[in-house]
This record gives C-alpha cells, sequence and structure tokens, in this order.
C-alpha cells in the first residue's frame, strides 16, 4: 500500500458498478470479504449472471495476489454438485488507458492489473445454518444435509485442495436445497503448488475466520495444516448446525484469548444444550472436534461415512472419550487446580495413612492371649495393646476364642467368637454358659448373638430323672472350620456344651449367624476336637462316661473312664435329642468310627489328650497327631518330642512315636482294652519289652 490513507473499501467497491471487467458487467455489490470483493455481474455469451470476485482495493500485491491466482486456478479443478463452479479469471485493468487502475482507486502503485475470477451465481442463497433454522430442520434432515457438504470438501481434497476457511457463510444453500461450498480464498494446496506458488501465510499471520479454525492453525504454523484441519472446521459447522450455536464463545475474546480457549478447553457437549441430541451423533461430533489431529476423522470421507451410519440408525465406529481420558483433559486444562490439589489430597492421605496406621496397630482386634489356665481371655491388636478382656470365675474357663470373616450378600465382618464355661454369676451381662459372637469392629461389650441350652434342648431322661437343666451346660469345647462347603463361602462353629457335673454333653453346629445346623448328643467329656477337610470328617477325643477302669478291677488307672477316639460325619439340617450310637453305622446317630484307646502310660505323667495337624508327612486333611501331652516337668527327656500317634480317616495308627521305656513306667498298671465292651472295638497292640 502507499503512503496515502486508505481509499474506504464501500466506495471503491461501488466504482466498478457498471463498469465491464473482462467479459463481465458489474451490476451490484453482493458482498465484501477479507480479501476481495464479490459482485453480481452479467455475461453476454452466454447469457447468465454471474458471481465475481475482485481482489479488495489496497492489497493486491505481494503474497495476496499470488494466493489470488492460486485460487482462480485451483477453483478451476474443482468438479463437484456441491462447490460453486468457476467460469473464468483474469486481470483487469483501466479501460480507457490499458493500465492498472490508479491508487486513488486503491490499486496497489505498480501492479498489472486487479486479479478477477468469475463463478456461478446461487440466487436467493441463504447460510446452511440460516437455511435450516428457518426451515425447521429437523436434527437428522440437517446431518443429511450436512453430508453433501463433506462430501464436496474431500472432492477438494482428493484435488490437492485445503479450504483452510469452512464456516457457515461460505456453505450456501440454493432455493433447491442443495448446499453448495464456496470461497477457497484461502485454500491451500497440498500437491507441488505450494512450493510453486510459495502460497502460505507469512510467519504468525492467521487467515481465515478465527471461531472455526483448528488448534493447528491457531498455533500459525503451515507445516503442521492438512485435511484435517478441515475436518474441524467442519465439525464446528455441525455443531452449530444441530446446537444453534457454536461451541466455543470467541465474540468478545482477543485474538490471543480466543486461540488460547479454541487449543486448550474442551468443547461442550451437545447434550448439555439439548437433549434430544442423540449420544451417538454427539459422540460423531466430539470425535471431529478433537485437539490433537490424530484423534480425529482422517478424512472429510470418514467424517461423512460416520454421519451415514447414524443417519441409517448404524453402530457409529466414533466412541466417546474414557473418564480417564476426560479427567486427564481437564487436568491439563487446569494446573494450578490440580497441583493445588494434588497437595491437598496428598496431605490428607498422608495424615489419613498416618491415623488408619495408628488406629490398625493399636485399636483393631487381632489375637487372642488366653492366660490364667484358660479363664481369661484377651483380645489384642498387632502391637499388643489390650482391647478387651473377659473373665470367668473360679472354676469356669473360655474355649474356641476366635476372630473369623463372616461374608454375606451385602458386605464382610469379622466376629469374635468365644465360648463360656462359669459357674452362676449375676453380674456377667450375657448366660454364663453359652457361645457368643461380637462385632470384632463394633461393640465388644454386647453379643451380635449367644447361644446356650435351654431345657427343651436336653434330652427327656436327663430332664426328668436325674433332673439337668440347660442352664447347667456350658461350652467345653470347639474349633471354627468349613464344614458345610459352599455355605456362602463362611466356617461354621463347631461347639461341646456339657455338663459341670457329668459326661452327659452335646455336639452342636452352627452357621456364622448362630444358626444351629447340626446336633446330636454324647456320653463324652471331650478335650479335643479335630476337622478332618479332604475326609469330611469330626474326630473326637476324650472319656467315655459309660464306662468305668474301677468297675473292670483298675481302681489305680489316673482316668476313670476310658479313653476313646471316633469320627462323625456330620449331615446338615440333623437336629437330635438322642445320643450317638456307639457301634459303627451309616444312620444319622451312628459314628464312623469308634475306638478305645490307652494312653501309652497310667502314670501322673500323662497330661491330657489333644489334637495337631500332623506335620508335612502327612496330609492334614486325612490324618490327625493324637498328642498325649507328656508333662514336661515330670518327664523333661520327652516332652520335646512329644509321645503321640498319626491316625488316619479310617481310625488306623499309622504312625507311632513311643520311646520303649515309656512302658516301663507302670506297666503292669495298664489295663487290657479288650476288657471294654461298649461296641465293636478293634484290639489295641501294646508292645512291651521282656
Amino acid at each position: 500500500m502507499s503512503g496515502r490513507r486508505d481509499v474506504d473499501d464501500d466506495a471503491f467497491a461501488s466504482r466498478l458498478i457498471g463498469r465491464r471487467v473482462g467479459a463481465y458487467v458489474v451490476k451490484s455489490v453482493i458482498a465484501t470479504g477479507g480479501m476481495g470483493t464479490v459482485y453480481l455481474a452479467e455475461q453476454e455469451h452466454p447469457r447468465r449472471e454471474v458471481a465475481l470476485k475482485v481482489l479488495k482495493a489496497g492489497i493486491a500485491g505481494g503474497g495476496a495476489l499470488r494466493r489470488f491466482e492460486f485460487e482462480s486456478a485451483i477453483l478451476a479443478r474443482l468438479r463437484h454438485p456441491n462447490i460453486a463452479q468457476v467460469y473464468d479469471a483474469g486481470m483487469h485493468v483501466d479501460a480507457a488507458s490499458g493500465r492498472s487502475p490508479t491508487p486513488e482507486w486503491g490499486g496497489a502503485p505498480g501492479a498489472p492489473g486487479l486479479p478477477w475470477f468469475a463463478m456461478e451465481f446461487i440466487p436467493d442463497a441463504r447460510t446452511i445454518t440460516a437455511y435450516a433454522r428457518e426451515g425447521g430442520l429437523s436434527i437428522v434432515e440437517r446431518v443429511k444435509l450436512f453430508a453433501d457438504v463433506c462430501d464436496a470438501v474431500h472432492h477438494g481434497h482428493q484435488k490437492g485442495v485445503i479450504h483452510r476457511d469452512l464456516k457457515p457463510v461460505n456453505i450456501l444453500v440454493d432455493a433447491e436445497g442443495r448446499p453448495k461450498v464456496i470461497d477457497f480464498g484461502v485454500a491451500r494446496g497440498t500437491d507441488s503448488d505450494v512450493a510453486v506458488t510459495t502460497m502460505h501465510t507469512d510467519a504468525g499471520q492467521i487467515i481465515g475466520t478465527l471461531a472455526y479454525m483448528s488448534p493447528e492453525q491457531c498455533a500459525a504454523d503451515p507445516r503442521n495444516i492438512d485435511t484435517r484441519s478441515d475436518v474441524y472446521a467442519l465439525g464446528v459447522v455441525l455443531y452449530e448446525l444441530v446446537c444453534d450455536r457454536p461451541p466455543y464463545d470467541v465474540r468478545h475474546a482477543t485474538i490471543h484469548a480466543a486461540a488460547r480457549i479454541i487449543c486448550e478447553q474442551e468443547p461442550e457437549r451437545p447434550r448439555e444444550h439439548d437433549r434430544r441430541v442423540p449420544r451417538d451423533l454427539e459422540t460423531v461430533l466430539l470425535k471431529a472436534l478433537e485437539k490433537d489431529r490424530e484423534k480425529r476423522y482422517a478424512s472429510a470421507a470418514e467424517f461423512r461415512a460416520d454421519l451415514l451410519r447414524f443417519i441409517r440408525g448404524e453402530p457409529v465406529e466414533a466412541r466417546p472419550p474414557t473418564l480417564a481420558t476426560r479427567a486427564v483433559r481437564w487436568a491439563i486444562r487446569h494446573p494450578a487446580l490440580v497441583t493445588a490439589s494434588v497437595c491437598f489430597f496428598v496431605g490428607a492421605a498422608v495424615l489419613g495413612g498416618t491415623a488408619l496406621a495408628t488406629w490398625w496397630y493399636n485399636f483393631r482386634p487381632h489375637r487372642f492371649e488366653v492366660l490364667n489356665k484358660d479363664r481369661e481371655a484377651r483380645l489384642v491388636s498387632v502391637g499388643g495393646k489390650l482391647i478387651k478382656a473377659w473373665n470367668s470365675p473360679e472354676g469356669g474357663k473360655t474355649c474356641i476364642t476366635q476372630i473369623v470373616r463372616h461374608r454375606s450378600t451385602a458386605s464382610e465382618r469379622r466376629l469374635v467368637v468365644i465360648g463360656f464355661t462359669s459357674a452362676q454369676d449375676a453380674s456377667t451381662p450375657m448366660n454364663p454358659n453359652s457361645l457368643c459372637a461380637f462385632d470384632a469392629d463394633g461393640d465388644l461389650d454386647v453379643p451380635l448373638w449367644e447361644r446356650h441350652i435351654e431345657d427343651g434342648d436336653v434330652p427327656e431322661h436327663l430332664l426328668r430323672h436325674r433332673g439337668f437343666e440347660g442352664r447347667e451346660f456350658g461350652v467345653y469345647a470347639g474349633l471354627i472350620a468349613d464344614v458345610f462347603s459352599g455355605a456362602g463361602g463362611n466356617d461354621e462353629i463347631v461347639a461341646v456344651y456339657q455338663h459341670s457335673t457329668t459326661t452327659n454333653s452335646v455336639l452342636r453346629i452352627y452357621d456364622l449367624n448362630g444358626t444351629t445346623l447340626y446336633q446330636v448328643w454324647i456320653d463324652v467329656n471331650v478335650a479335643a476336637l479335630y476337622w478332618m477337610g479332604d475326609a469330611g470328617l469330626l474326630i473326637v477325643g476324650g472319656l467315655n462316661g459309660s464306662a468305668y477302669w474301677p468297675e473292670r478291677g483298675h481302681p489305680e488307672v489316673k482316668f476313670a473312664h476310658p479313653t476313646v477316639l471316633f469320627a462323625v460325619r456330620p449331615r446338615r439340617g440333623i437336629i437330635e435329642r438322642a445320643y450317638l450310637a456307639e457301634a459303627p453305622g451309616d444312620g444319622p446317630l451312628a459314628p464312623v468310627w469308634y475306638q478305645c484307646v490307652l494312653p501309652p502310660t497310667a502314670s501322673d505323667k500323662f497330661g491330657g489328650l489333644r489334637f495337631v495337624a500332623p506335620g508335612p508327612k502327612y496330609e492334614s486333611g486325612r490324618h490327625v497327631k493324637v498328642d498325649w501331652g507328656v508333662l514336661p516337668s515330670l518327664l523333661p527327656e520327652y516332652a520335646p518330642m512329644g509321645l503321640g500317634w498319626i491316625v488316619n480317616e479310617f481310625g488306623e495308627v499309622v504312625e507311632r512315636n513311643e520311646p520303649n521305656d515309656v512302658y516301663r513306667l507302670n506297666q503292669s498298671k495298664l489295663p487290657d482294652p479288650a476288657s471294654i465292651h461298649f461296641g465293636p472295638l478293634p484290639p489295641i497292640v501294646v508292645k512291651r519289652e521282656p
């Protein structure tokens, strides 16, 4: 431009009215744009009206002139029903002098003329958004109309042309409802024409309408602009066509602020404006508007193909971004808030973690400690801190004392299970001879449930003839095991209630809700229980109360009642007030096997019977070790190794740990097991040294 004041655009544009430009007579001004003015002109041969575009006065030089020349050349190569056709192109000179228009007209000094080209005139044309709005088109009808626009843009891409200025005013709809893409005035060639014409924008200069530009266009780097930039602009136009508003409001923003919004801010989801927008269409739109061009549709044809799938009601190929992707994008847009939030949550996590670790170490129930000859059960934390203690009076005891997980359909909780045997004590808050379950992480003073023997549970002959009462039976032994497999994934509680002065006992199995699943009575002072899981057998050991050694002529034997081992196979739902038979059989009241056995010594050095795991040599689900509990203080040389047998699921002793000299201890006082007759008893052969 010259140093003189710019000639007024409207004044210059009107100067060509009535003049001849090439083979065309200018009739009126249609519109004035960023690079030129569009006139309505008339051609004589053939007679028709055309749209004549002339470079804007005052800038017809340098790069702008080269872009104008390039535009006319590439438009001439495009032939598509939805692209406005170019008829002719040339340079306008003054008719009288044969020279370029004078600078007073706004022409650039020394310019060869004003470039122009004539293109198809679209009468009664409206922008695509105005046409849809005024015509009341449905969403599907708008998408169908827009699909033709995508096809036209793809045609230009196939010819090596990127439009770079797609927006509603450059997409017109004629009187017949056919869309036409116009104004490739900022189009960029994708072939060698680029190098020939040096048709790229000077560094930092942005061409096009900002609201419809892709993020890479806003960055003003022409090397990053390709066909996917037009896909983005198509997405903006379709968003506005469907939602009647653009995805970003940059009307009042500065150029830099608008560019930052386009590059960094995610578009609002179309359904947030209009719930009538189908989800599939929303997904397609948001894919076209991806900031990262690698995530957009690779071409306008792919974009159109997904729109056609939507129109036909078929699944679209676009997929909505995952929650993780949306979170990352939000974080990128709000770095300061994210940093502050991370610091807050890290600090809160450290404090919360410290508090949780302190609670877990000092206050979360972890294990039991049983003291004072089983009279005191202490529930302690991981750190050994006392949480709760249960005490039984003199002569009482606690047993089972375990923490077990209770899984239900709604949640999982931990239960503290403990059995009590005690003299009647009014100060005890629950029945002193009961089995109780407490919420391990809740109230440890009041049980969730407690179960004891009622008078109605006691066999009739004990009630009538011996005067027994249910409250006289306390929990003497028990264990927790998966007895009835598949019961919600929970274990069951095996408990033996025994009368306070006799060997009459009841063997019960409860679920973790305290429901009785199995019950049978036995005349045995139970000393030990063991669950053979693989064999499905409950092994019981103790003293049979129906026979006496003194009656067999052996008053010197320490334990008056014979020691017995037997196995039962519990059956869910068997609830009996009758006694278990001592003869093996298949009935619900018959044991699998029943044996009278002798301890390795009848002396006071025998400490009692207990069951332990058999060790790695034998399967614990099919074997048990019977430990005779030699008292360390009286027989120290054998206490470390222990005296015991390994018994299998069939009641067979498969291994004995019995030093021969043990039998020299009061061996003459050992009675013959065969003298006891309360069922089929396999003989026990005791090897003695001569």
